[in-house]
């Protein structure tokens, strides 16, 4: 019982711990993750940029947003962990946000997760 108490505290700390995360906070953990896939990103242009991008997205989009930078931080922002194991979130990203990130070139490497 004890253990199960554990887990529950757990888990319900770390859904706080995402769920109070700023949107720099996502755009940093998206861009990181971008620089892993192609270290030329410019990282500070990046969250600039994505900053810019989420302030005039509509709420379908800024939804994605939020569940893949918040995958993409549970990765560590290790570019290939995140293709494989967000590729939902980023099918999301691209379908949602495609009109509000439509000029984000750094959301180019995750490509490959919705051309799988």
């Amino acid at each position: 019982m004890k253990r199960l108490v554990f887990l529950l505290g757990v888990l319900v700390g770390s859904m706080t711990t995402l769920g109070c995360r700023n949107d720099s906070a996502r755009c940093e953990d998206i861009c990181e993750t971008a620089d892993d896939c192609d270290d030329s990103i410019d990282i500070d242009s990046c969250i600039d940029d994505c900053m810019r991008d989420i302030e005039w997205a509509d709420d379908n989009c800024a939804t994605a947003y939020e569940a893949f930078a918040d995958c993409a931080n549970l990765e560590d922002h290790d570019c290939p962990d995140t293709i494989d194991a967000c590729d939902s979130e980023i099918e999301d990203f691209f379908d949602d946000c495609e009109e509000d990130f439509e000029y984000f070139a750094y959301a180019a490497p995750f490509a490959p997760a919705v051309l799988d």
